[in-house]
């Protein structure tokens, strides 16, 4: 990851979804991934955290901090 995400580009992505899970009537999401080389854009879009090896879940509620 030579350009890391800055905060704002982080609240810009939650924002996002945030408006299509209130759009779709959804009260969390929960963004799974794993180290394979398919699936751990998932977790670095939300994270910015590069997942090398094993599995991740991230929960992100419509209110509040995501875990």
């Amino acid at each position: 990851m030579a350009n890391p995400a800055d905060l704002t580009e982080r609240d810009i992505r939650f924002r996002r979804v945030r408006e299509a899970m209130e759009k779709d009537g959804l009260n969390a999401l929960v963004i799974a991934g794993h180290g394979s080389q398919f699936n751990r854009g998932y977790i670095r879009y939300f994270a910015d955290t590069h997942l090398w090896a094993g599995d991740s879940l991230i929960l992100i509620p419509l209110e509040g901090e995501p875990v």
